[in-house]
């Protein structure tokens, strides 16, 4: 009797241990990372953070609410502010290299910004021609993104004379001229947030409830899918060999895998419905995140087959999440920026 049992309660342990192993093998830990609190003392509360992206050799930058930038080293050190003219206020910065970057946002009194800079941020060169905005009207630039060093798109949108419109901006010269285009539509949020390259002639944008391409380098766009009951359209990745990802509010995940033919709703871990899901990015064609509300952030290491819950310890809106080298940011509320290795 006591050798069958022995037998049964080896067995036992061996397979409490194995579940035991399982168990402890938990989501990746986001750990905070220190930011430029000092540059934010301005007599008013601390600022949320925007965008973050890389920014070349510099390490990565972070936008703040107010229009505020900062670069700094990958682990957070050696915040450095980037200056810009009075009155301007800046959504996203895109560097080409260390030196060479475009910028772009809103200028109190002029609308929407466009601007490079030859010598790293120290000094910038406004692009000329620009549209402005009709009485009472607004409008600006929220996103910009290179291709390479002399290819860019930028997108906004606001209200003019004309009405409500979507707002596209294409350099190829690296930022030193700009060609703007005004497009109608119905869409009421009338601005693109996002811009995405699929290659040098397919581009993605991303804004309210409209999803846009152009197939020919930027010249001409086409509404692509609109979904009526999308609470801001926000967040883009476009994935070789994954297709194209948007995300929006009430835990929309839209995916396309025929280049915008058709798009599928993405199913979303227990509890995501009602979130607001607000920017993703990816590392390559498996590995992906999605930053949203309630400090959520979403993980899928199948190319978006399947998404899991990961644990960030903060309760904030995670604005933006960024995939930099070998390692992947998330930014939002109150100012946190968070990271973690791929």
């Amino acid at each position: 009797m006591g050798r069958p049992a022995l037998i049964v309660g080896a067995v036992a342990l061996l397979v409490l241990g194995i579940s035991t192993q399982g168990i402890s093998q938990s989501p990746p830990v986001w750990q905070p990372v220190g930011l430029p609190r000092e540059g934010l003392r301005n007599g008013t509360s601390p600022s949320d953070a925007e965008r973050i992206a890389s920014a070349g050799r510099h390490g990565i930058w972070v936008t703040a609410k107010g229009g505020k930038s900062w670069v700094g080293a990958n682990d957070g050190r050696g915040w450095v502010p980037i200056s810009y003219p009075p009155g301007v206020l800046v959504d996203e910065l895109a560097f080409i290299d260390a030196d060479h970057a475009s910028a772009v946002g809103v200028a109190s009194g002029r609308g929407a910004w466009i601007a490079s800079t030859v010598d790293g941020g120290k000094t910038w060169e406004p692009a000329q021609g620009l549209p402005a905005f009709g009485p009472g009207g607004f409008a600006g630039f929220a996103d910009v993104q290179f291709f390479d060093r002399a290819f860019g798109i930028a997108v906004g949108g606001g209200n003019f004379d004309e009405g409500g419109r979507i707002m596209i901006a294409v350099t190829h010269d690296g930022g030193a001229s700009w060609k703007v285009q005004l497009l109608s539509t119905n869409d009421p949020s009338s601005i693109l947030v996002r811009v995405r390259f699929q290659s040098r002639s397919v581009v993605w944008a991303v804004g309210g409830e409209s999803i846009y391409s152009s197939r020919d380098g930027g010249v001409s766009w086409q509404l692509e899918h609109r979904e009526p009951a999308a609470t801001a359209l926000s967040g883009l990745a476009v994935v070789q060999g994954s297709g194209i990802f948007v995300t929006g509010g009430w835990g929309l995940v839209l995916r396309s895998r025929d280049s915008g033919a058709t798009w599928e709703r993405v199913k979303m871990p227990p509890g995501i419905e009602h979130r607001y899901l607000c920017s993703l990015d990816f590392a390559d064609a498996r590995q992906g995140w999605i930053g949203g509300d309630e400090g959520t952030i979403i993980g899928t290491t199948d190319g978006g087959q399947t998404w899991h819950k990961e644990e960030t310890g903060t309760n904030g809106l995670v604005r933006d999440v960024a995939v930099v080298d070998s390692h992947v940011y998330a930014a939002g509320d109150d100012f946190f920026l968070l990271r973690r290795d791929r």
